[in-house]
């Protein structure tokens, strides 16, 4: 440019630097000919693109957390996978129900396997069992022994239940519940509980001899006592034979038989039925019912 000459030695790059006005005094050109763009400020670049960034990293902050809050929600009302498979089952027990007649207690096993290769990938962390009869509910009643309280995981185990009943309920249908916990399956059945044995004496007056007859449902041994003074046992009776007592023997029975004793009367005008003058209890074997006639 004419009319203007700098010079650059021993000067810093603050005093090189020529405003407008400087320019324009020492050109005497004014702002004629000159060509401001030459000496506009530099355009900051790069920040629309920072905003951009940190806004799209807290959003995907907020999402992250989000989800986290909501696994862990989803994860606490529900700590058990229903997806996983879970199993409970029992040899008696149906989801149905099932009728059965039994003797003695009642006996049955839950396990948490359908199968040997299909077995239960979370606890049974319990086994509730509740008895009830014609609706009304009687477990209180009943003496209930289970044999295991948790059947854990990916484990086939077996638990073996017992159930004694009061002998008022004897006869009765009864039904047996079974519940899993914490994912709940109901079993059922229907049990009629049959005395485990029983006996009978049967006499009138006139007759010269009463007959004992004793019979048992399962395995049962039984001790016969009479009075001396009013019944003479037949001394030809094998149970009698093998007595060392002349009061009493042990008659043992296997399932579904009986046996009968026969005794001679010292009074032939008596009449010994519902006495005590013959007396039934069981030593081993069948569960005890107790009683006089067929017990129950």
């Amino acid at each position: 440019m004419e009319g203007i000459a700098l010079n650059n030695e021993n000067k810093s790059a603050s005093d090189i630097i020529l405003s407008e006005n400087d320019i324009s005094e020492n050109s005497g050109y004014g702002d004629e000919g000159l060509d401001k763009s030459q000496f506009r400020q530099p355009r900051k670049r790069g920040h629309g693109k920072a905003v951009i960034i940190v806004a799209a990293s807290f959003a995907a902050l907020l999402l992250i957390v989000g989800i986290i809050i909501a696994v862990t929600h989803i994860h606490k009302d529900k700590p058990y996978d229903n997806t996983e498979p879970f199993y409970f089952s029992s040899d008696l027990l149906k989801e149905d129900g099932a009728e059965y007649s039994v003797y003695g207690d009642i006996c049955f096993t839950v396990c948490n396997f359908a199968d040997e290769l299909r077995c239960s990938m979370q606890d049974i962390e319990s086994v509730s069992i509740t008895v009830s009869s014609e609706g009304k509910d009687v477990t209180s009643k009943c003496i209930i022994k289970n044999e295991l309280d948790l059947l854990p995981a990916e484990k086939n185990t077996v638990s073996s239940i017992a159930i004694t009943v009061p002998e008022e309920l004897n006869g009765f249908p009864l039904e047996v519940k079974a519940v899993s916990a914490p994912i709940e399956i109901t079993l059922k059945g229907i049990f009629t509980v049959l005395p485990g044995w029983g006996y009978e004496l049967k006499d009138e007056a006139g007759s010269v001899n009463a007959e004992l007859v004793v019979w048992a449902n399962e395995e049962t041994t039984l001790k016969v006592t009479w009075n001396p003074e009013e019944l003479i046992a037949d001394p030809t009776n094998s149970y009698v034979k093998a007595s060392d007592s002349s009061e009493s023997c042990e008659v043992t029975l296997a399932a579904g038989t009986g046996a009968e004793i026969f005794f001679f009367k010292t009074d032939v005008d008596s009449d010994h039925t519902g006495t005590d003058a013959v007396t039934v209890e069981k030593t081993a074997g069948a569960a005890v019912k107790g009683g006089n006639d067929e017990q129950n």
